[in-house]
């Protein structure tokens, strides 16, 4: 069960951060993830730092609930692979 605490836990930041894909496959403005629409505040006519770093705050929010949940079982499937000796 430790382990694949672990696994959720990593494959969730993954999903939640994925820019790439989401931008290729979302070409409407209102359908974007957090993610890629964090991206379109900065461009190099304006750099928007104030609302890019909300939106780091609010995509950081998700994750860091699901690693408190998980938090218990983290610590055991993260030393499951450990030597013992």
């Amino acid at each position: 069960m430790p382990i694949l605490a672990v696994v959720f836990i990593l494959s969730f930041i993954g999903v939640v951060g994925e820019v790439p894909v989401a931008s290729l496959l979302l070409s409407d403005v209102n359908s974007y993830t957090l993610a890629v629409g964090m991206q379109q505040y900065l461009y190099p006519q304006n750099y928007l730092w104030g609302d890019f770093a909300a939106a780091a705050v609010l995509s950081a929010l998700p994750i860091t609930i699901v690693f408190l949940l998980a938090q218990r079982w983290l610590v055991g499937g993260l030393t499951a692979g450990g030597v013992k000796g």
